[in-house]
């Protein structure tokens, strides 16, 4: 009896605990799978919320970075404006310029070292040379550079050329002698220069009788035509020196004034172009010409600038 009640007792035991490790195992495994729920929702949530959090984010820092750029391009305005109108900021300094007078068009200004050493102004107009077409020159070398720089046509000169010599040479390329050149034409005004190549003569007053004939030999020619002395031009300090030939200013100077007393008597022009280029010291300048004698050509032109506005 007691044996058989012992073991009921134990299966008794060994039953209820089987029963109770299946409930045991039962409630584990819902457990389990709630913990397996509980863990996906919230990976999901997780997920969601990390790609939320991201997305806010991003859209936080593109805000940020929008307003950063804007403040950044504001603070660029606002810059460049307390730049241009900031109490501080002082206005761009002007430089006046002074006024200066201008050289008329018609004018070309030709400077030049004179005898003394300093700086001289010489001025000559562009003109139109066909107001000496119906003129002509006769003359020396220094006549002769008015054809070789082709500033007038009716040149009939020679080198060396003398109130003798004039009714004796001929021009270059020409067959006629110098002043018969003038037979047959109609020219209203002739240019004369001689004396040059007589500042060496002994006696001036020998000069001036011979120079007479030339005038008359011209009026026998073209006698309709007004007749003009010229002045003798000078020569440079250096070609002074050399009085070359007995010639220099000092001679040349008392030569104008015989030509000017002749023209007077003979009832003629007499014209001065000496005095458009003759400097402070009373020499030709030494930019004017290479030997100190014959003229460039800017000086020809102011020559005949002189002659222009004062025939």
């Amino acid at each position: 009896m007691q044996k058989s009640s012992i073991v009921k007792i134990i299966l008794s035991i060994l039953a209820a605990a089987a029963i109770i490790f299946g409930i045991v195992v039962g409630i584990k495994h819902i457990s389990d799978n709630k913990r397996e729920d509980t863990s996906g929702t919230s990976t999901s949530q997780s997920g969601e919320s990390s790609s939320d959090e991201s997305g806010t984010a991003d859209q936080a820092q593109a805000s940020t970075a929008g307003e950063t750029e804007t403040e950044t391009t504001a603070d660029a305005t606002t810059k460049a404006d307390k730049t241009t109108t900031g109490k501080h900021t002082k206005p761009p300094m002007t430089t006046k310029t002074p006024k200066t007078t201008k050289t008329p068009k018609t004018e070309k200004t030709t400077k030049r070292s004179g005898s003394s050493g300093g700086k001289e102004t010489m001025t000559y107009h562009d003109m139109d040379y066909s107001c000496f077409d119906d003129c002509a020159f006769i003359g020396n070398s220094r006549v002769l550079d008015l054809k070789n720089y082709g500033l007038a046509e009716n040149v009939y000169a020679s080198v060396g050329l003398t109130v003798d010599t004039v009714f004796t040479e001929k021009a270059s390329g020409s067959s006629v002698v110098i002043i018969d050149e003038l037979k047959g034409k109609h020219f209203k005004k002739v240019f004369l220069m001689f004396g040059d190549n007589e500042c060496g003569w002994p006696n001036t007053s020998v000069f001036i009788k011979r120079y007479a004939k030339v005038i008359a030999a011209v009026r026998e020619r073209v006698p309709e035509a007004e007749i003009y002395l010229q002045s003798v031009l000078p020569i440079s300090r250096a070609a002074d020196a050399k009085n070359e030939y007995g010639c220099n200013n000092a001679a040349i100077n008392k030569v104008n004034e015989a030509i000017k007393q002749l023209a007077k008597d003979e009832g003629v022009r007499y014209i001065n172009p000496a005095a458009s280029m003759t400097d402070s010291q009373g020499f030709l300048p030494d930019e004017a010409a290479s030997d100190g004698v014959h003229l460039r050509k800017k000086y020809c032109r102011i020559w005949l600038n002189y002659l222009a506005d004062n025939m």
